[in-house]
Parts: structure tokens; sequence; C-alpha cells
């Protein structure tokens, strides 16, 4: 599969670089088609197809209605220094990057930057509007976030490694994971979703929340102080082996809560942690637990409690699973044969 994936990367870097190196590649199966333009290329791409966009900038609001697999070259800093970041703004600061309606199944976004999109509620870089099923999200930096709308129905979505605003999963919906991601803001609700695994850096003071649930099982995650919220529209969840949020028994609204370290338990971000020190930083924090720690295999499943443990262990870096361009060096002219040298050093992805 790794060959396969780089053998189609090395035929759209060679086109890439005859014609030029901020194309669009969109592919599947055979020989790519190119496009400048981003609306252009979702516009006539065909349900399956895979949008490779290099490290630059698109303004888009875009509305999806067909299985599209939109592949980014990633975001963090240290890691796309030879490709520049993928980022995607709005071109209507007031409204969500990408919208997901019907038709959208079975798609996926990963490896974006997705910028501040700005205006008034829904203030999220990607929300549902319609029946979605299986959608994949995965290794984005959201600022602001994800959400549905009350007409949204989404199913059997995945969120996983992605450092995000806010998740809002509260129309109808089932058998959604939200698992493995650092979430950085207030506000986030879920319902009918299993929440795993993730990093809440937000805490409730009183008017905001990190976390709302409610229908749910929520269980290896770390809280900032008091970031779980359980109150009348907070009910029947199921809150397991948490750190700095949930309850140990039953409230009046029908939520449980076993094995969660609170009270004398609880710690401080900053004890928890290798580097962090009170907010959060892409390049400098290390949210991996202190060597010794006590929240080291203390998972439901037997692995460290945060973005380490579970099924979808962080990647350092949010590298994409496409081959990963780490150098590349290119001769400013051509030799006297007027051949360009063109030297680029790839690396495969495990996922």
């Amino acid at each position: 599969m790794k060959r396969k994936l780089l053998l189609s990367l090395l035929i759209i870097l060679n086109s890439f670089y005859s014609f030029s190196q901020d194309l669009i590649a969109v592919q599947n199966g055979g020989t790519p088609t190119f496009y400048e333009d981003l609306q252009v290329a979702i516009t006539n791409a065909q349900a399956g197809d895979t949008l490779y966009l290099p490290g630059r900038s698109y303004s888009i609001n875009a509305t999806i209605n067909k299985e599209l697999h939109f592949v980014g070259v990633g975001h963090h800093p240290d890691f796309t220094s030879a490709t520049n970041k993928t980022i995607i703004v709005s071109a209507n600061i007031s409204q969500p990057q990408i919208i997901l309606d019907d038709g959208a199944d079975g798609g996926s976004i990963t490896g974006i930057y997705f910028a501040n999109t700005g205006g008034s509620y829904p203030k999220v870089n990607i929300i549902i509007k319609g029946s979605v099923f299986g959608y994949k999200i995965s290794k984005n930096y959201l600022i602001n976030g994800f959400g549905s709308e009350e007409t949204g129905n989404p199913q059997s979505l995945l969120i996983y490694n992605n450092i995000i605003g806010f998740v809002g999963i509260s129309s109808s919906g089932s058998n959604n994971v939200v698992s493995n991601n650092i979430i950085t803001n207030i506000r986030s609700a879920v319902l009918n979703c299993l929440v795993k695994n993730n990093i809440f850096l937000s805490g409730y003071d009183g008017m905001n929340y990190g976390l709302r649930p409610s229908n749910s099982v929520v269980e290896n995650n770390i809280f900032n102080f008091n970031s779980l919220y359980l109150a009348s529209l907070e009910k029947n969840s199921i809150i397991k082996n948490n750190l700095n949020g949930g309850l140990n028994g039953v409230n009046n609204y029908g939520t449980q809560g076993s094995g969660n370290f609170l009270g004398s338990e609880a710690e401080l971000l900053e004890n928890v942690f290798v580097n962090y020190t009170g907010s959060f930083d892409s390049q400098t924090s290390d949210l991996h637990l202190i060597i010794s720690s006590p929240f080291a295999n203390a998972g439901t499943d037997g692995t460290d409690l945060g973005i380490y443990g579970g099924a979808y262990p962080w990647q350092d870096g949010s590298v994409p699973f496409n081959p990963h361009i780490v150098t590349k060096q290119i001769a400013p002219v051509t030799d006297s044969n007027g051949n360009l040298q063109i030297t680029i050093k790839v690396k495969a992805q495990d996922n």
C-alpha cells in the first residue's frame, strides 16, 4: 500500500514541477487531473476522488455533497518547512469553510490548517448540514472547530488527532467517535458519542464549559479543572477513568461515573504533561505524560489517559497518511542540457 501511495505521489510531483508547484491533483486510479482553483476542482471531481492540496492558501466556502477525500500536506510548522502548510480560509468570514451535506458519505479531510472564520455563529470551520455517514476528519488544525446544524444527521463520524477549537455534535445522530484530539476552547457539546482519550484545555468558570455530554460515553480523557459540565441538559452518560472531570457514582440526571481521578487525585495540567505552561503551543507544548505518571496505563483499555493512549495514538507533527516531503532542493536554473535538477526526500507514513 505504501509503494502505491509513494508511486502516486511521485507521479504527482513530476507533474507539479513540470507545470506548476501550486496545482491541486485530483485522482481516482489513473492519471491525475490538475487544477489551480479549489472550488473548480471540487465541482469537477467525481465521487470517490482524492484531492491532493499542496502547501498554499485557498479561500472557499464549499458545500460537499459527494464522497471526496481532501489531503493536505500538514499544518505543523516544523514538519511543513519543505512544502509550506495547506491553509483553507473562509471566502465569507461568517460562514464555515466546508459544509457537509447529503451525499458526502464516506469522505474525509486530513492534513489541513483551517483559519479563523470570524463572524457570528455558526463560527466553525466544518459543519454538517445534512445526513452524513462514515466521514473522517483527522490531523487538521481547526481553530474554530467542528459542528452540526439542527438539520444535520451525523452517523458513524470519526474525528481524531486534530487540534480543534471545539466539537458540537448535538443534533440527531449516532455512533460518532471523538478520539485523541487536543480541544483548546470552550463550549463543546456531544450527543450520542464516544468521547475518548482527548485533552480538553479549557475550564468551566460558571458560564462556559469544556464538554457537555448527553447520552454519551466519556472515558480516558484529561480535562482542565472543572471542565466537564453535568447538569439538567447533560444527562444519561457514562463517565469513566477521566482526569479532572466527571463524578464517581450517579447524579440526578441519569449520568453514572466510575474510576475518575477527582479531588485529591486531580492535578494541574502543568504537573501532568512533560511541558505545558498554562496555554497550548503546537511547537513547544509536549503533552506526553510525565515519567512515572499515575495516569499511565490508567485507561479503561489499559493504555494512557490522554492523546497518546487509546485506539488512535497521537502522531507528533500531525503528518497526514500520504508520503511526506521531508526536504526538497530545486536548482534555480537548468544545466547545459536543459535539465532542471530536483532533489526530493520523501518519507512513507504508517497511518
